[in-house]
């Protein structure tokens, strides 16, 4: 997953790591997208 590449003094596997994040689909369910989008939660 995307937790080996954190750094906290190589800036260069953070940005990995971010775009890692950004790339991996999570596994959360639709609705709490929603409450969250609609700032519910």
């Amino acid at each position: 997953m995307c937790s080996e590449l954190f750094s906290r003094e190589d800036v260069r596997k953070r940005v990995e790591r971010e775009l890692c994040l950004e790339n991996s689909q999570t596994r959360t369910h639709w609705f709490w997208h929603i409450l969250y989008g609609t700032k519910i939660l």
